[in-house]
């Protein structure tokens, strides 16, 4: 292998790495309670993202009140 073919392999795995890090990423902030693909199936609670997100959203108001 030389070095052209390195580089080439080396970027290949580094977008592959990188589309599948943001396929993650968007999977864990889909509001999504149940996804099927073929025979996966995956059952999510989201209760308490939402119950956190809640949380910082009247902290963050809470916060700017005080500053002024």
């Amino acid at each position: 292998m030389d070095a052209n073919e390195s580089v080439f392999w080396l970027a290949i795995a580094t977008t592959l790495v990188g589309f599948t890090l943001k396929l993650v990423s968007l999977i864990l902030k889909s509001k999504c309670t149940e996804v099927s693909c073929g025979c996966l199936k995956i059952i999510r609670d989201t209760s308490l993202e939402e119950k956190e997100h809640e949380f910082d959203v009247v902290h963050r108001e809470l916060k700017k009140t005080e500053e002024v």
